[in-house]
């Protein structure tokens, strides 16, 4: 039986000397086959980059967003160890010399736009179904 592999994403947010100020890995990007720990891994990595940007309220900026994936399919217990498939991770979204306002306006896109993958994939309320 073949081991179960994954294609780990991560967001690096880097503060102008280049160190990073944080990462968040992230499972698999939503789409209607993913399955529901898979959404809500997402979500929640998202939800903690949006809750990590005021932490850099007090640093100078200028700040980079790269959205990271990794090169190839890797077994799970590799692909949730940051050390080794750091070298397998290539840029899928990049945006450099940001304002932590712009920082902000980054996250927010991306949100909006897990959201709407999210709501594509989850099936449509029927009535009577409860929050």
């Amino acid at each position: 039986m073949a081991r179960p592999k994954i294609r780990p994403r991560r967001i690096r947010v880097s503060r102008d000397d280049g160190t990073d100020a944080f990462i968040i890995r992230v499972s698999d990007s939503p789409s209607p086959c993913r399955t529901g720990d898979e959404l809500l891994a997402w979500h929640e990595a998202w939800f903690c980059c949006w809750a990590s940007v005021p932490d850099l309220l007090d640093e100078p900026g200028p700040f980079s967003l790269v959205v990271e994936e990794c090169a190839v399919p890797v077994p799970t217990e590799i692909g949730w160890d940051d050390l080794a498939c750091s070298t397998l991770m290539r840029a899928t979204k990049e945006k450099r010399g940001l304002t932590i306002g712009q920082l902000g306006g980054y996250v927010l896109k991306y949100l909006r736009q897990c959201r709407t993958a999210a709501q594509a994939s989850t099936p449509p309320r029927q009535h009577g179904d409860i929050d």
